[in-house]
């Protein structure tokens, strides 16, 4: 039920003016493409007027400043591609002295709305559309601080709704590349209201100010759930979900992109040129959380109904009718590195841990592990010395998993030293498979 201090939109969605130059809305984390993606509709000046990130803090900020920190140069440290005119170009006509004209910053604060968007919130929002509609064009709006938001928004407005997503390997890598923790602490401070909680949630992540390979642990965790997790919840309410991974390395999929949004939205864009920038970080991969999130809410056909019959719920608004197709696209880019060879590599690590708990005591797992990085070839030693007799191909494989699992040590050998006991303890639990 939505609450009553919350705007009640059944009208508008049967509204002719609704018809007329309706919204389309980008749902998207940050780091995944969603820059060269939203500049693709921005390209459509006849016809389309283009928001980036309708939701962010520097929106609160004067004229001077929200104009003079545009990155119109590439994104610098971000690595955007480089764009010709300024990133909030756009809203320089609703710039007042206390920033865009109706905008709060509690709205990028408030990430777990209470049962729907506020009347605040509906009446920034529905500014930014009306504005758009009065130059008779199609408002876009792209956000990376509303993941859960989505269903209130359509709820709101209706319109198309694209959800852009990336693999969650390289969504953390890229994260950690520029040293982000990105919001552990919306998942962690989820409250009793929210749809995480709704959905059963309660994980608390290790938070991290400024990640780097040594305490990336709760990065990844939060990559899986995002990824996972989050990226379900917006399919529910998603007409199209876009494979930024994918449509960078396949150029029949980026024609297909092209074609399903020419159909959705009437525009003709071209994403051949589409590439995602390789990050150059070895991060440390244990695909067990990710596994585990999946398995735990999308994991079997009951699962998945009472998944989405609880966002359903939570949001007042029907799931749309490709919802199975949009969750079918999301496990494919979440386990693209899956398949037969990766299953192989579940396999070796499963018995990798089982040969490692019953060959050292716990002692002689402290006493191994606790050593310098320049001793990883003594532990493989140990290690091998202990399975005399054992079947030579299991012993080859066994032995190259140990090796990349300690060619990642970082730095601080002790602070891998609990990562690495946890992802043996995972994989030795029942179910795990």
């Amino acid at each position: 039920m939505i609450h009553m201090q919350y705007f009640n939109n059944s009208l508008l969605h049967n509204s002719s003016e609704q018809k007329a130059n309706a919204p389309i809305f980008i749902h998207t984390l940050g780091r995944s493409c969603s820059t060269y993606f939203s500049q693709k509709f921005r390209e459509k000046s006849a016809s389309t007027y283009f928001f980036r990130e309708f939701v962010n803090s520097i929106l609160a900020y004067d004229k001077k400043t929200i104009l003079s920190v545009s990155q119109n140069d590439g994104g610098g440290d971000l690595r955007h591609q480089k764009i010709d005119r300024l990133y909030w170009e756009e809203y320089e006509p609703l710039i007042t002295n206390s920033g865009v004209r109706n905008y709060k910053i509690e709205f990028n604060e408030n990430w777990h709305p209470n049962g729907g968007l506020s009347n605040d919130e509906y009446k920034y929002v529905k500014s930014l559309i009306d504005f758009a509609n009065s130059k008779n064009r199609i408002p876009v709006l792209e956000s990376i601080h509303t993941p859960f938001k989505t269903g209130f928004l359509r709820q709101s407005f209706g319109g198309t709704h694209i959800l852009l997503i990336r693999d969650p390997h390289d969504l953390c890598r890229s994260w950690l590349s520029l040293g982000w923790g990105w919001y552990t602490d919306k998942l962690n401070e989820s409250p009793m209201h929210g749809i995480l909680w709704n959905l059963g949630y309660r994980r608390k992540i290790p938070t991290v100010q400024r990640p780097t390979l040594d305490g990336s642990i709760g990065v990844w965790e939060a990559a899986c759930v995002y990824g996972v997790l989050v990226n379900a919840i917006m399919c529910v309410h998603a007409d199209l979900v876009v494979d930024s991974t994918r449509m960078a390395s396949e150029k029949e999929y980026a024609t297909h992109v092209s074609e399903e949004l020419l159909g959705l939205t009437g525009l003709s864009m071209d994403f051949s040129d589409a590439k995602l920038q390789h990050d150059g970080l070895g991060a440390f991969y244990n695909p067990v959380p990710l596994w585990d999130i999946w398995c735990q809410y999308l994991g079997s056909k009951k699962n998945i109904e009472k998944f989405i019959d609880t966002v359903v719920n939570y949001y007042c608004m029907p799931a749309v009718g490709n919802v199975y197709e949009n969750l079918r696209i999301l496990k494919q880019c979440v386990f693209r590195k899956k398949g037969e060879s990766i299953r192989e590599k579940y396999l070796v690590d499963w018995h990798t841990a089982q040969a490692v708990n019953a060959l050292l005591s716990d002692n002689e797992m402290k006493n191994i592990l606790i050593t310098s990085i320049q001793d990883k070839d003594v532990i493989i030693a140990n290690l091998l010395k202990r399975l005399d007799g054992k079947n030579n191909d299991f012993k080859r494989k066994m032995q190259k998993r140990v090796e990349q699992l300690l060619g990642l040590l970082p730095p601080s050998i002790r602070r891998y030293c609990g990562m690495f006991r946890e992802t043996l303890r995972r994989l030795r639990r029942p179910g795990t498979m």
